[in-house]
């Protein structure tokens, strides 16, 4: 039902207007209505329901419609002003007191494209608290907790491919981009006796240096650093079995096992401790332990030295062979990463003392469980 808000006024009320309001309740008045249902603030208006002129009660007289000037009413003959002129009356009437619309950057809880307000989280679209939204796409950036970041670094965490020199992850299949696991790509066809990339070996190395031990590397990537630690989730008990497990070395039989069952029964904790589990003379359990107390240009060649001898000695026969490979390239191919990572020396003098082996020579799993327990605990 349609109703107007009316206050005292000293003039008559007539069988004219009340069918003026008649008629207006169904035609253009409803369309102001319409445009503001609420009365547009007038909370200070009583309000009286308007029915048709033939049942309405009369209001008693001296009242008047409010929002109708005086003129809109003819005293003579009781006839209404031109339809278009009562309706820009009433809008004109409804608009008094209306609130001003919010901007975006008061209201939008993401980003303001223009005046448009969007959540932020997208790369084309990314900001928070109704600031300008950012492209982070065209900086190659990502949209990360509705700011732009740059991409972490290719590494085993995040790439099952190859890291280009550039720091981007390539599949890894073809013949001078080939590798696998996170390690700097090889261009197969620029080697000293140029080959093909075996897709079926694993991990995925050019043909000829699978028969080498240890193989020809290639370089190692600019952007190339050691991912950052993950998550933590291990309990006490954890890592008292990892402890006991892996006293013999982080491949013996029991150790294997332990994170067989632990990457099923607590996957998160298996995730933080595996990125220690290298024997000693892996380097990579070591430096990925050192890397977070470095500064960048340490942790890059830390990254370096542990992908040089990855690459060098993947190819070996067996876990022997393999081991004395990793010996020799440390002085051999791999030396100049050896000699930059000396900066690891200040770490281990420092915070990083948790990682110092030195201890632990004939207990991996105690200096696993070290370790293990200021990282993933």
């Amino acid at each position: 039902m349609l109703s107007l808000a009316i206050r005292p006024r000293h003039f008559r009320q007539t069988h004219a207007f009340a069918a003026f309001l008649a008629r207006l309740s169904s035609g253009i008045f409803a369309a102001a209505v319409a445009a503001c249902p609420y009365g547009c603030g007038r909370s200070d208006l009583d309000v009286l329901p308007l029915g048709p002129a033939s049942s309405s009660p009369a209001p008693d007289a001296g009242m008047a419609v409010t929002g109708l000037t005086d003129s809109g009413i003819d005293g003579a003959a009781g006839l209404p002003p031109a339809d278009s002129a009562v309706a820009d009356t009433l809008v004109a009437a409804a608009d008094v007191g209306s609130p001003l619309p919010s901007s975006c950057a008061e209201t939008c809880k993401g980003c303001c494209l223009g005046t448009e307000c969007s959540p932020g989280g997208d790369g084309t679209a990314c900001g928070l608290a109704g600031e300008a939204c950012q492209n982070c796409s065209a900086e190659g950036q990502e949209c990360v907790g509705n700011a732009c970041q740059a991409p972490p670094a290719c590494s085993a965490q995040n790439c099952q491919g190859c890291c280009d020199a550039e720091g981007k992850c390539e599949a890894g299949f073809i013949d001078d981009n080939c590798g696998a696991e996170g390690a700097g790509c090889v261009d197969c066809t620029a080697l000293a006796s140029p080959s093909t990339c075996d897709v079926g070996a694993s991990p995925r190395v050019c043909t000829s240096p699978q028969t080498q031990c240890p193989a020809i590397y290639a370089g190692c990537p600019v952007a190339l650093s050691m991912p950052p630690p993950a998550q933590r989730g291990c309990t006490d008990s954890d890592i008292q079995n990892a402890a006991a497990a892996c006293a013999g070395g982080a491949h013996a039989q029991a150790c294997q096992a332990f994170f067989q069952f632990e990457g099923s029964d607590n996957n998160a904790c298996a995730a933080c401790l595996v990125r220690f589990d290298f024997d000693f003379s892996e380097l990579k359990g070591l430096v990925a332990c050192l890397s977070p107390f470095t500064d960048p240009a340490c942790s890059h060649d830390l990254a370096c030295l542990t992908d040089c001898q990855k690459q060098s000695c993947s190819a070996c026969a067996d876990p022997g062979s393999a081991a004395a490979c990793q010996n020799v390239v440390l002085e051999q191919t791999c030396g100049l990463f050896a000699v930059g990572s000396v900066c690891v020396q200040g770490a281990l003098s420092g915070a990083g003392n948790v990682c110092n082996p030195l201890q632990f020579v004939t207990n991996f799993g105690g200096w696993l469980a070290t370790v293990g327990a200021y990282f993933c605990e």
